[in-house]
């Protein structure tokens, strides 16, 4: 059986989070324009694209794209806890990403809707109550992570705030103005739900790709390079670097 390499790879902070905000911009422009497009020509599928690119649906390019910004700071808190050792919140938080990315990807979540409505029968801001069941596991997790945001560097901590404040408004805040909209007049595809779901979506994206930024500058300050993944590859196919 052949051996294998570490293959190093570097991520440059800057051009990570331009690539990832450039890729961002363009799904919020493909999702507006295609909302324009249904509401001015009253087709809802547009050859498929609808479909393939609109942010409010599931298994699509966004929700793929979303998911993959979580499994990437997964990946980085990872990282930044094996950096740390003093803490074991960062493998924690690390897990708890991987499962958002699921969450993101095959909306778990939204499955929660339909019997927490009927048996709780909510409607306005809590149209859409899943939140409410993830509302108790988050606030424990954030609960715990605190001792360790405190003993971070004020930018990081900043920075960390600013990410998960984006997140959570996006997440919670834009889902209760979105449940209340929908409560009153209903989920049909209209511009102003278009643009309700464009800053939802907006707003989530924001937080992960600040997540990302903060995540990244903090593995390059503790090594003043950098940071630095690895994947292994068999030896007979890896090359050497200089």
């Amino acid at each position: 059986m052949e051996g294998t390499t570490d293959l190093p790879i570097r991520f440059d902070a800057r051009r990570v989070v331009m690539s990832l905000t450039a890729v961002a911009a363009l799904l919020l422009v493909a999702h507006l324009t295609l909302v324009a497009i249904t509401v001015v020509t009253g087709h809802d599928s547009v050859f498929g694209l609808v479909r393939l690119f609109d942010l409010d649906l599931e298994n699509n390019v966004p929700s793929f794209f979303s998911g993959g910004l979580f499994l990437l700071n997964a990946q980085l808190l990872w990282m930044v806890g094996v950096r740390a050792r003093r803490s074991s919140i960062w493998p924690v938080l690390a897990i708890v990403f991987v499962f958002l990315a699921i969450d993101e990807m095959f909306a778990i979540h939204e499955r929660l809707v339909d019997p927490l409505r009927a048996m709780f029968h909510t409607t306005g801001v809590l149209h859409f109550p899943w939140f409410v069941v993830y509302a108790g596991p988050v606030l424990a997790v954030a609960i715990s992570f605190l001792p360790t945001w405190r003993r971070l560097e004020p930018p990081a901590r900043v920075t960390l705030m600013v990410s998960a404040s984006l997140y959570l408004f996006g997440a919670v805040g834009m889902e209760m103005i979105g449940g209340a909209y929908a409560d009153a007049f209903g989920q049909t595809r209209s511009l102003t739900w278009g643009l309700l779901v464009a800053v939802e979506e907006s707003l989530e994206m924001a937080g992960l790709i600040t997540l990302v930024h903060a995540l990244l500058t903090m593995l390059t300050a503790s090594t003043s390079e950098a940071p630095v993944a690895s994947i292994a590859l068999p030896s007979a196919i890896s090359t050497e670097r200089a």
